[in-house]
């Protein structure tokens, strides 16, 4: 399958332009790039990657002439001398570099223009950007600020005085300051709810997957960092903080009052108990249950999770 960009970019532009700078451009067939595609069908002008060496590449795949491949930098073996009918691109982590470029490529196909769609019902008193976008069907309510670039997709509420920052990113039908249950049983049985008086703080450049619920504080307020991506159909519990630059896979669900710190990653599925608190850099496997402390720089799995002591690769 080929994905074509609506206009080409050579090999050494991207390499020159990208935000992840650790490649050289060790072949330079002086092409155009216009498409992307995956390694086994990448045609002429197009782009791929290989996250294996040059030469173990070229052994396992045919690389066709007039495309450009990212592989692995090879410390061992250099390519200079080397001649071929297409561009390769070295670098340290070829998977990173080459959805830096595909970025470069296509990045503004996913930002919708500016602009209000006027089936949504935004309240008296809310504030938004004139450059964000509010899609089809948002309900936006008094107090709640929307910043510049944001973008908030179709079917979304976004509760009182929420705070969503520039270049955010919501996505569709989530809900982001809602009451969650503080909940408390009287002595007839009936459940008698704490009101939440706190609000919700989206932090710059936060992507917020489909269908993903934030809720608002109860005494104080819940705070997603900047930068952190949410996956979707993920539940975040009132008075939760989580740090800036966080990875939340998928079906993620965190508890009310938990503290998640800075680059942590959270695999699809994880749980993470109420005042849990996971540190700076760790990392939890895939539909792990968090219940105590997880040590800055631990990887931990299971439930009760519990510590492998393994090098976590995506954070180091």
């Amino acid at each position: 399958m080929k994905f074509t960009a609506d206009q080409s970019h050579s090999a050494a532009d991207l390499v020159r332009n990208s935000s992840d700078q650790d490649a050289v451009l060790a072949i330079d067939a002086n092409l155009d790039v216009h498409s992307v595609s995956p390694i086994d069908v990448v045609e002429q002008g197009g782009l791929c990657f290989s996250n294996d060496t040059y030469a173990n590449t070229i052994a396992k795949y045919e690389v066709p002439d007039g495309c450009t491949v990212v592989v692995k930098r090879d410390p061992e073996h250099s390519l200079d001398g080397v001649r071929a009918g297409y561009s390769i691109v070295e670098a340290a982590k070829p998977r990173r570099w080459f959805i830096a470029a595909v970025r470069q490529m296509f990045l503004d196909a996913e930002k919708p223009a500016a602009g209000i769609h006027p089936s949504s019902y935004i309240e008296d008193g809310a504030e938004i950007s004139n450059s964000a976008h509010i899609g089809p069907f948002v309900t936006i309510q008094k107090g709640a600020c929307i910043g510049d670039k944001a973008v908030i997709h179709h079917g979304c509420f976004i509760g009182p005085e929420t705070r969503v920052g520039r270049d955010a990113v919501i996505c569709a039908n989530s809900v982001v300051g809602m009451a969650g249950q503080a909940v408390e049983r009287l002595d007839d049985d009936e459940q008698i709810m704490l009101p939440h008086l706190g609000h919700v703080i989206i932090g710059d450049g936060v992507r917020l997957g489909a269908n993903c619920v934030v809720v608002r504080g109860s005494l104080q307020n819940t705070i997603v960092g900047r930068r952190t991506m949410v996956g979707n159909l993920s539940n975040i519990g009132h008075n939760v903080s989580v740090g800036e630059d966080c990875f939340i896979g998928a079906h993620t669900l965190i508890a009310g009052s938990a503290v998640i710190g800075d680059r942590t990653w959270l695999a699809p599925g994880v749980m993470i108990a109420n005042k849990a608190k996971v540190g700076r850099n760790a990392m939890v496997g895939l539909n792990s249950g968090v219940t105590k402390f997880v040590r800055e720089d631990d990887y931990v799995f299971g439930n009760p999770a519990r510590s492998l002591r393994k090098i976590n690769k995506y954070n180091k």
